[in-house]
């Protein structure tokens, strides 16, 4: 039986598809991540295909479910304990060209596909030549294909983190255009 998003989901009492919906979907979806502290590195993801695929099956897997960050969430707000480090990882339609993904099997929605930049003012954005360096450029080996979000409870978790992955990528052949960091 398919999932009804239409109603509120009681996480805690979630069994069957949608147990099965929350344990399969990535974290900061369906809520959003609640780390005090981020960092977002924006990534090309290269031309070698074989090593950036490894690389993304190996972030994949330390990629937070729905169901665990909202478990986490739950124990942080009663303990204060933080659970771990929050991670996730976005794809823009020009990272799944980049990994050879056919538009067919792309999603489908028209806003995904036109990207941030082509929909600026629908945003309220301020223009494109007032964006930070790393997110304006164009050019062959400096498209953004991706994001990789880190948060956490502390600044230098996350920026340990940031630099970890960093290094991780570089490995697979994907290069970290910028990082921002921030307080959530």
């Amino acid at each position: 039986m398919p999932v009804n998003l239409t109603i509120n989901l009681n996480w805690e009492t979630a069994s069957g598809d949608t147990l099965r919906m929350l344990e399969d979907l990535q974290g900061n979806i369906q809520k959003g991540h609640g780390g005090e502290q981020t960092a977002h590195l924006f990534l090309n993801l290269g031309s070698t295909i074989p090593k950036v695929k490894a690389v993304r099956r190996s972030v994949g897997r330390q990629v937070q479910s729905a169901l665990n960050q909202l478990r986490d969430a739950k124990v942080f707000r009663t303990t204060k304990l933080s659970g771990c480090c929050f991670l996730s990882f976005h794809i823009t339609a020009a990272g799944y060209g980049a990994l050879g993904v056919p538009a067919s099997k792309q999603p489908s929605g028209a806003a995904f596909r036109a990207a941030l930049k082509a929909r600026a003012v629908n945003l309220t954005d301020p223009p494109s030549s007032a964006w930070e360096k790393h997110v304006r450029q164009n050019k062959p080996g400096r498209v953004v294909h991706g994001l990789l979000l880190i948060a956490d409870t502390t600044k230098a978790e996350v920026l340990a983190q940031a630099d970890r992955w960093t290094a991780l990528l570089s490995l697979g052949g994907i290069t970290v255009l910028g990082r921002e960091v921030g307080k959530a």
